[in-house]
């Protein structure tokens, strides 16, 4: 990933320090998201196809 960065170059080795293992947290967020979303959606595909509405009562 090319990282543009307009920092100054005494910062650059604190910004590659710092950066990579935040974007490999971004990296591991989005794969949880992406795993959750398609869970979801395989959810919704076997409620519809047993008959259970979208929409439910929640229990005040």
């Amino acid at each position: 990933m090319e990282l543009i960065c307009k920092a100054s170059a005494k910062y650059a080795p604190l910004m590659n320090d710092v950066c990579e293992p935040l974007f490999e947290l971004l990296r591991q967020q989005s794969a949880l998201e992406k795993e959750i979303f398609e869970r979801n959606e395989q959810l919704n595909i076997e409620r519809e196809k047993a008959g259970i509405s979208k929409i439910r009562d929640e229990a005040c």
